[in-house]
């Protein structure tokens, strides 16, 4: 699998220079306190020291300085699991987070799988999500707006998993792979609470497969549909040509499926050897 980097994706990077002093405590860990010092990105649940654009890092809990932010800030934070190939979970320490917009810029979660910062309000970024040692499959989360704090939680997969993850070992173990986590709304009702139903797209891509995965995956390996989602809630996206960048939709009979949201544009981007995950959230 690739080890993922900024620089290695190519895309462009939003570049926004700020001169950052020491000090100043970081946002909890959940996110949802929202600012901090508006002065100072901040780490929490570090695990230990990275270098970072400026080649100032912080002790687990303080400051992290960057010369790629600018305020006004917006809270990041996340927490990670790893799922093994016999559906155990397996420890998420030591696994490394970065931003597209920032190039050098690393987090490294601590035994809880935790980590945050803060991001520039208003500038979309896509997080990376690796491990140096490769012990996981390189994931990409879907495009975040930044208009707002957000949270998120992600399960990356252990590298034993690359066999279940359909298409992802196509072009010699180099195809690009977009994951959807489906999830119901806590308000939906009736058939809109089921996550089973559901049928997902790729906007001007018609060459796109989608597979449905059952309930049981990754033990059970087969997919389930290629139409529908059944049981399950997890579906793969693949065959997807000429683009670094795309649009997912989803539709079910008599309900909404919201992929952009306040903690995702819609926008997925794509890298070979690697997974972009997002979710698909229906309601009534």
């Amino acid at each position: 699998m690739v080890r993922l980097t900024p620089s290695f994706l190519g895309l462009v990077f939003v570049m926004a220079c700020s001169s950052n002093g020491g000090g100043g405590g970081g946002p909890s860990d959940s996110g949802a306190s929202g600012g901090g010092d508006a002065s100072h990105p901040t780490l929490e649940d570090s695990g230990g020291s990275n270098a970072d654009a400026s080649g100032t890092v912080g002790s687990e809990g303080g400051t992290k300085e960057t010369a790629c932010l600018a305020p006004p800030f917006v809270a990041f934070s996340t927490t990670l699991s790893v799922l093994n190939a016999n559906g155990t979970s397996g420890s998420p320490q030591g696994l490394e987070i970065g931003f597209t917009t920032c190039a050098g810029f690393e987090l490294t979660t601590g035994a809880t799988g935790k980590a945050s910062t803060q991001l520039t309000q208003g500038i979309a970024v896509t997080p990376l999500y690796t491990s140096s040692s490769n012990q996981v499959i390189s994931m990409l989360g879907a495009e975040i707006p930044a208009t707002g704090d957000v949270s998120t939680t992600l399960t990356v997969f252990d590298d034993e998993v690359t066999d279940s993850v359909p298409g992802l070992v196509q072009d010699g173990g180099e195809a690009a792979i977009v994951e959807v986590v489906l999830v119901a709304d806590p308000t939906a009702t009736g058939a809109c609470a089921s996550t089973s139903g559901v049928s997902l797209a790729i906007t001007g891509h018609p060459e796109a497969t989608v597979s449905y995965m059952a309930a049981a995956w990754p033990t059970d390996v087969n997919v389930a549909s290629t139409t529908a989602s059944a049981d399950g809630t997890r579906a793969f996206i693949g065959g997807i040509t000429g683009a670094n960048k795309v649009q997912v939709t989803g539709t079910k009979s008599g309900c909404t499926v919201n992929l952009v949201t306040a903690s995702q544009t819609g926008s997925f981007a794509l890298v070979a050897g690697a997974i972009t995950v997002g979710t698909a959230t229906l309601t009534n």
